[in-house]
């Protein structure tokens, strides 16, 4: 049999109901600052409220007038409903009605249904999408600074105070995808604003040596102490660094997420970044930034990743011409498959990378994944390409025409192995520690270096 539907309900004050487990009664509060955990179930005009533990429901039973909670005994579960507007309804139970009182109780204790005696109903699904909504920050496209959970405000009626506009809690709660990537609002009767979902990533991948991982961990250092990160960050690796997070001090900790994702070489290693959109954790961010682990962070990074967020290009660094020599960027590749090129033109590194979202870069990292495996498999050996993806990553990207380097040439600065050591705070943002993959030791020299260098003139 299937299940009834379930709505959660929303206040006239534009709060949500949910029952309180320490007080053991139902109350109201704004949504996403409470477990939104009580739900309303209908056969006709007879309803009843149960409260979802996960695993188990509990039916509502103690409908009094200062408070409603659970009986363990005696009490009844059976609520009138009464409809007092096109989508609103009232509960009505012993004589009394429902009411959201202004202390946030709930309790049966009105005799006629007026505006805090009404609820709307929103589905559960929909409450789920409405919870990620106003827990999230957004982007206006036409500019301005990402919105704060913070400031948004329960309006009437049925409202919230979204970046300044009183928006339905119907309307943001209405929509496809239970976690939305975009939204347009109407205001003043007619006009427009978009915004787009401002949840940043930055995603690292390590694997082998202990010195990588020490990499990976001044890494994630420098995008908190420098580069003023206001998101989150998620690490690539196996099972023996699950743990990896607890080398950072709190507040990194709570914001370090680890995926676990097999891999037996060099090859896989290197790959595993363009496997991000297979990964559950990521799929809840955007935009996404990947960094090397032989990366350091100099500079605030708010500019690249709200540009990055409102566009829909793969951005990568440019480094030397494709023509290269020593085949960096695939030429060989390009050549061997009859494509026309301009040596000349640029190629790119694939140390960092800036997109929208995982799923739109699926298909394209998709195939710079099959054709590493088929190259390698056409060849009889893992280690076609010294340079290991980057030179499948040019020549895929190359074929679809995929990648764009204005962005992040603006705040990259490479720098190889060999060169002058770093004298003054590049200031870009990213300063990329390059020379060879695995060939970390001579990398986070540098990066130290580099750091004690940043901590000086802060």
């Amino acid at each position: 049999m299937a299940m009834a539907p379930r709505f959660a309900l929303v206040t006239f004050h534009g709060t949500v109901v949910h029952f309180d487990r320490v007080t053991q009664t139902l109350r109201h509060a704004p949504v996403g600052m409470c477990d939104a955990n009580v739900f309303l179930t209908r056969d006709g005009a007879a309803a009843g409220l149960v409260v979802d533990d996960g695993s188990e429901s509990r039916t509502l039973n103690d409908y009094r007038p200062d408070a409603c909670g659970i009986a363990e005994t005696g009490g009844s579960a059976v609520l009138d409903t009464v409809a007092v507007g096109p989508d609103t309804i009232a509960l009505h139970a012993n004589g009394r009605y429902m009411c959201a009182e202004a202390s946030g109780a709930i309790a049966m204790s009105r005799n006629k249904p007026k505006d805090w005696e009404s609820f709307l109903p929103i589905p559960k699904q929909d409450m789920r999408r409405l919870i990620f909504v106003l827990t999230n920050r957004w982007l206006p496209s036409h500019g301005g600074a990402p919105t704060d959970p913070a400031t948004y405000r329960c309006g009437e009626p049925y409202s919230v105070l979204f970046d300044g506009v009183c928006v339905p809690l119907r309307t943001l709660a209405t929509g496809d995808e239970p976690q939305a990537r975009a939204l347009f609002l109407c205001h003043d009767d007619w006009k427009i604003r978009h915004y787009v979902l401002y949840r940043p990533l930055a995603y690292l991948v390590a694997y082998g040596r202990e010195d990588i991982f020490q990499s990976a961990e001044l890494a994630i250092r420098s995008l908190f102490d420098h580069g003023q990160w206001d998101g989150d960050v998620l690490l690539i690796t196996d099972a023996a660094h699950r743990d990896f997070p607890a080398r950072l001090p709190e507040p990194m900790r709570e914001r370090t997420i680890v995926a676990l994702l097999p891999a037996h070489d060099v090859l896989d290693y290197t790959l595993a970044r363009y496997k991000i959109a297979d990964l559950p954790e990521a799929a809840p961010y955007q935009p996404l930034l990947y960094i090397d682990t032989d990366i350091v962070c100099d500079a605030p990074l708010h500019a690249l990743t709200r540009a990055a967020v409102v566009s829909s290009a793969l951005h990568a660094c440019p480094e030397l011409p494709i023509g290269h020599p020593d085949d960096f960027y695939g030429v060989s590749l390009l050549q061997a498959d009859g494509v026309a090129f301009d040596p000349a033109a640029p190629g790119f590194s694939s140390g960092t990378l800036a997109f929208r979202d995982a799923e739109s870069q699926r298909a394209l990292f998709a195939a710079i994944v099959a054709t590493a495996y088929r190259v390698a498999a056409f060849a009889d050996r893992r280690d076609v390409f010294e340079y290991c993806d980057q030179p499948i990553f040019n020549y895929v990207a190359y074929k679809a025409g995929a990648v764009e380097g204005r962005l992040l040439e603006r705040f990259v600065r490479i720098c190889i192995n060999g060169q002058s050591a770093l004298t003054e705070p590049v200031g870009k943002g990213l300063v990329h520690f390059a020379g060879g993959v695995g060939n970390a030791s001579p990398k986070l020299t540098h990066m130290t270096r580099y750091l004690e260098l940043l901590n000086t003139r802060r």
